[in-house]
């Protein structure tokens, strides 16, 4: 379990903007946190099986260093309350629990709920869902649905969202907000943002329950050597297969078969963690009857809220071979592939996705 320590004479602000509340259920209240002058994060307020009042909250929004500011809560009457004791349940998991003290029972602690131990029937069957945000210190609702066209490496610990329409965006700031579904149960909380493409990842509650109550939560699969993939997301391309789909490129599947947008096919790729990249190797079937494509253009981003990528490399298709792509080592941790096709009506087969980690200097 890592600990974040604020320094001495610094604290994060949590301000309780919204409350929600359930049919039959306790209240359980979206927040503001204040991590510094000027810098904000978002997260989740609840009572811990031991009646303590806590807040969630993605870890990269409290961890600081040295430029972690004062730590407040302010209830929705005005009083203030300290929040500490930060701790990250999982290193590998983005989320951090906080404590908020000095406050007495049911202020501005509600009993609350962190949701359902098993998310997965919900989000199967999930069309939309409402993202929970505060932009300016005012409280926003987008109607966000799940990228069906997302595959997660994690066992069920992420999954992707994206806005219903076109002009609401996804953007830095954004972190700690909650997927709210139509029946009001928390769904997930927001922890990466691309707001070029507008998808944004979000944590399952049910992994934030686990990992509150026991301390730990799922491990990201992959073998030790190997590079963690976290989600990946299909943002042009029509998957030919259901069976035959893109979890194939995370190693769940021999072979995805997909049309593309056009001439082209392009997926994003989300790291577990960032990582010092210097190839990206993709598997290509040479005995798959259908066409090869052309090549690969790689982009990168070295944080998770990256507005823009940058080109690292393209690489052409030479007599069936798998598509290499290498470039000088960078930080990444989101990737951006862009499939090139022989023709709009081609038919493409690629397989598993592998990424060769630069030595360090």
């Amino acid at each position: 379990m890592k600990l974040l320590i604020p320094p001495i004479g610094r604290s994060v602000a949590v301000c309780c903007c919204l409350c929600l509340a359930a049919t039959g259920a306790a209240q359980a209240e979206h927040v503001r946190l204040k991590t510094g002058p000027g810098t904000f994060g978002q997260g989740w307020l609840f009572v811990d099986p031991d009646g303590r009042c806590r807040v969630a909250t993605p870890a990269h929004v409290v961890d600081r260093g040295a430029t972690l500011a004062e730590a407040l809560v302010i209830d929705q009457r005005g009083r203030e309350f300290p929040a500490a004791e930060a701790l990250q349940p999982d290193a590998k998991l983005d989320l951090a629990v906080l404590r908020v003290s000095g406050v007495r029972p049911g202020e501005p602690c509600t009993p609350s709920r962190l949701g359902l131990d098993n998310l997965a029937p919900s989000l199967s069957r999930l069309t939309e869902a409402f993202l929970i945000t505060m932009e300016g210190g005012e409280l926003r609702t987008i109607r966000v649905e799940r990228r069906a066209r997302s595959v997660d490496s994690g066992r069920g610990t992420v999954f992707a969202v994206a806005p219903m329409r076109p002009t609401d965006r996804l953007s830095q700031g954004m972190s700690g907000s909650v997927v709210m579904s139509p029946d009001n149960a928390p769904l997930g909380m927001l922890i990466e943002v691309e707001p070029e493409d507008n998808v944004g990842i979000a944590i399952r509650f049910d992994a934030i329950k686990r990992a509150v109550l026991s301390g730990k939560a799922p491990p990201v699969v992959g073998p030790d050597d190997a590079v963690a993939l976290g989600v990946v997301t299909v943002l042009e391309g029509d998957t030919v297969d259901p069976a035959a789909g893109p979890e194939a490129l995370v190693g769940k599947g021999e072979v995805w078969r997909v049309r593309p947008d056009g001439r082209r096919v392009r997926v994003l790729v989300w790291l577990a963690e960032t990582q010092r990249l210097n190839q990206v190797v993709l598997t290509v079937p040479s005995d798959a009857g259908t066409d090869l494509p052309v090549g690969m253009e790689v982009a990168t981003a070295a944080r998770a809220d990256a507005d823009r990528f940058t080109s690292a490399a393209y690489c052409r298709q030479t007599r069936g071979a798998d598509l290499i792509c290498r470039f000088a080592p960078r930080q990444v941790r989101m990737l951006r592939l862009t499939l090139a096709a022989p023709d709009a009506a081609s038919t493409l087969a690629v397989g598993a996705l592998s990424l060769g980690r630069a030595p360090v200097p």
